[in-house]
This record gives structure tokens, C-alpha cells and sequence, in this order.
């Protein structure tokens, strides 16, 4: 006969672990934690086939085996919430020692990374704009400049022109 202790089984852990979101230092604490609890449900199943073994055998009742059980898992649970509070507090503490940025310090500045970089392209957008703008206005002044100095050019050689015809008459 086997007695099921329930949640405690090498393939499925008491506790599913959340590392999202999360520091690689609060992530080192968390692993530490699970592989804890991974001790204690491998020790949850030694100990309930040992139960199951003792009961086959007629040396421990079927009620006597389910007491140790529910005994060794709610034993274990209370400390379970000890360790983890326990381990709550320094990880805290480290984290306060270290002064990491809180998720909703970093949250902030991401959301400030984005405004000043939608600013940032609004500005490119911009000067894009008077750049474009001084360029036509500096094409129009070289087109108008090269129109005056063809101009001025054409005039000289007229007069060129006409003294080397008053030369030559």
C-alpha cells in the first residue's frame, strides 16, 4: 500500500518557482530556496516508502504510517515558512546593503528612457526640417548669385567687346 502525500513528489515540487522580474542576486537566494525544497520532497519520498515498507511488513499500522507522514510534512512546512522568511529578511537586507533599484525605480526609468528618446526623434524630425529648409534657401542664394555674377560677367565682356571694336575700327 502506498500513502500519498499530497504535493510532495520528485516530479512536481511543492512550489513552482517565479524567477521573472527578478535580480541575478534575489535569483541565486531563490534557486537556493527551491533546491531545499527539492531536498525535502526527495526526503518526503524516502520516507514514504520507508512508511510503506514498515507497513507491508506489519510493523507500523496503516493509520500509525499516515500519522508520521502528515506529522514529517506539516513539520516540515512550518519550517518551510521559517526558512523562507528567514531568507526573505537577508536577501532584503543584502539588497538594501547593495542598493539595487527597486522593479518600480527601474520601471521609471525606462518610461523616462522612452519619453526622452520620443523627444529625441521629435527633435531629429526638426532639425531634419531646418536643415532641408536652409539648404533650399542657401540653393535659391547660390542660384541668384550665379545669375548676378553671369550677368556681371556678360556686361564685362560686352564692354570687352567694344573696345576691342573701337580698337580695331
Amino acid at each position: 500500500m502506498r500513502l500519498i502525500i499530497e504535493g510532495c513528489t520528485q516530479t512536481q515540487p511543492l512550489i513552482e518557482p517565479k524567477l521573472e522580474n527578478s535580480f541575478p542576486m534575489e535569483d541565486l537566494f531563490k534557486k537556493f530556496l527551491y533546491t531545499g525544497v527539492g531536498v525535502v520532497a526527495t526526503s518526503a519520498e524516502k520516507l514514504q516508502t520507508t512508511i510503506d515498507d514498515l507497513v507491508k511488513r506489519g510493523k507500523l499500522s496503516e493509520d500509525e504510517g499516515k500519522k508520521v507522514v502528515d506529522s514529517f510534512v506539516k513539520d516540515t512546512e512550518d519550517r518551510r515558512e521559517d526558512f523562507e522568511a528567514k531568507l526573505r529578511s537577508t536577501v532584503e537586507n543584502v539588497m538594501s546593503k547593495f542598493d539595487f533599484p527597486t522593479s518600480d525605480e527601474v520601471n521609471i526609468l525606462k518610461n523616462r528612457i522612452a519619453e526622452l528618446e520620443e523627444k529625441l526623434g521629435d527633435t531629429a524630425k526638426s532639425t531634419k526640417k531646418v536643415v532641408a529648409k536652409k539648404t533650399t534657401t542657401t540653393r535659391k542664394r547660390a542660384t541668384t548669385a550665379a545669375k548676378k555674377a553671369t550677368t556681371t560677367a556678360k556686361k564685362a565682356a560686352d564692354k570687352v567687346a567694344d573696345k576691342v571694336d573701337e580698337i580695331t575700327k
